[in-house]
């Protein structure tokens, strides 16, 4: 089977593939999964709260702020990254974005995993760097609140069943342009500095070990850590068509696995293998070879 080798993200020629070697046992594998489906609930009830450390708190669609679909869809990504774990050599460590149908997700994943018997590291991450696209507040200058916004997505996203797949950034651009709107009055940044926020955010958990304890690696046992990052689509987007062309977006609870083959040190090249898992059975794995220096 041929794959394409990309070098700064841009395809140079077809290789074939060649055998792997022994995992480099001190850089992660990195899990990057967008969120299930939502009905926007952190966003549009203000009195919703996701507390997992509630007495009452349990993993379905009241407690979480996925729906039904979404909560089904996550699930069936967890079983097929617990097919791919290999359970005596990898330990398993969860960051997050903050925002709650985010989270969500990646509770569900953390709970099948640790019932399947997979290690997994207790304590969870959040961070900002891999958060949604940053909205104007009114005080800020914004002239769009998040309900028109969500309202308009939806309208935008329904009229036409190809705009499921249309970049985020032409589909925030063109609803942007619908509600009469220039973009710096709604959003706080542009895709630029999505991508730093994004690069800067990977680079850190490639070179995770390396901030580590000695304590911390003794208590790994030798086991390679797998980070499952939960994020959305805008994060990894720009990314993900720089490889593949840009008509791929990832998909609501869709995975794109890195493996990184050593740590990222300024001036030095990196391999990279990137896969994107599909959602459905029929449709094709895609795979690619890059070549990145200090992301």
């Amino acid at each position: 089977m041929k794959e394409k080798e990309i070098y700064k993200n841009e395809v140079i020629q077809e290789k074939e593939q060649t055998p792997e070697k022994e995992p480099y046992l001190s850089v992660p594998i990195i899990d990057i999964i967008r969120h299930g489906e939502t009905d926007y609930k952190e966003l549009t009830k203000c009195d919703f709260r996701l507390d997992s450390s509630s007495a009452d708190f349990k993993l379905d669609e009241d407690h979480l702020d996925l729906n039904q679909k979404g909560i089904k869809n996550i699930l069936n990504t967890a079983e097929k990254l617990e097919a791919r774990i290999d359970k005596e050599k990898e330990v398993v460590l969860f960051i997050t974005s903050p925002n709650y149908r985010a989270e969500s997700s990646m509770l569900l994943i953390k709970d099948h995993l640790a019932k399947s018997g997979i290690l997994t590291i207790d304590k969870y991450l959040r961070s900002h760097n891999i958060e949604q696209i940053r909205f104007k507040s009114k005080e800020e200058g914004g002239q769009v609140d998040v309900d028109e916004w969500i309202h308009a997505d939806k309208k935008f996203r329904n009229e036409e069943s190809q705009q499921q797949n249309i970049p985020p950034e032409k589909a925030h651009q063109r609803i942007t342009e619908r509600l009469g709107k220039k973009w710096d009055e709604i959003f706080k940044e542009g895709y630029d500095e999505i991508d730093k926020r994004f690069e800067r955010f990977i680079r850190h958990i490639v070179n995770l070990n390396m901030y580590f304890s000695d304590e911390t690696k003794a208590g790994l046992k030798n086991k390679r850590i797998r980070v499952v990052i939960l994020t959305h689509e805008e994060i990894p987007s720009r990314f993900i068509q720089k490889i593949w062309g840009d008509d791929i977006v990832l998909q609501k609870a869709q995975n794109l696995e890195l493996q990184p083959n050593a740590h990222m040190l300024k001036g030095k090249d990196v391999n990279v293998k990137a896969t994107l898992h599909p959602k459905e059975e029929k449709e094709p794995i895609k795979e690619a070879f890059l070549k990145k220096k200090f992301f």
